[in-house]
């Protein structure tokens, strides 16, 4: 899709890429600092939705006004918005696994995100020959904006019934 709207081969997408890294970064330095312990998946599903949000703008904007600048500024919010879901989510598994068992918890964590990233990179691929990035990356976006829509339902059901 970068490629595609940018014209370049790999220069645009590494660009955006360590937009989106400094993104986590400062993302993940400003939740540790500011982040409530107590909100976690509270945090997780809005940021998910915030998510889904940011990365139509992307799309969105792009196609219409392709702009570097812009661009990499819309990766680096995207960046911000899910480093909250990596720190939690990490956060978690430390607090829930054995000491003795963590070396192989974050082994097997790797595994499984690596393999549903190729395994995604597999359904998409064909999909988007068919019916084109754009659509595929809007349709992630409205399943990102459902999941945290979702989710946020369902935990402020149960805060309610607490």
């Amino acid at each position: 899709f970068v490629q595609e709207v940018f014209a370049s081969v790999t220069k645009d997408l590494g660009l955006l890429v360590v937009a989106l890294g400094l993104g986590l970064f400062v993302g993940s330095l400003g939740y540790g600092r500011l982040g409530r312990k107590d909100h976690g998946l509270r945090t997780i599903f809005a940021c998910i939705l915030g998510a889904g949000v940011v990365l139509s703008g992307f799309v969105l904007t792009v196609i219409h006004l392709p702009n570097l600048l812009l661009a990499m500024g819309l990766v680096f919010v995207l960046g911000l918005v899910v480093s909250p879901v990596m720190v939690i989510s990490n956060t978690m598994v430390h607090q829930l696994t054995d000491n003795s068992m963590r070396g192989k918890v974050f082994s097997s964590l790797e595994v499984v995100v690596h393999l549903a990233f190729l395994t995604s990179m597999m359904v998409t691929a064909p999909l988007a020959d068919r019916l084109g990035s754009v659509k595929i990356l809007l349709g992630v976006s409205l399943f990102l904006v459902l999941i945290g829509i979702g989710g946020l339902a369902k935990v402020y059901g149960q805060d309610r019934r607490a």
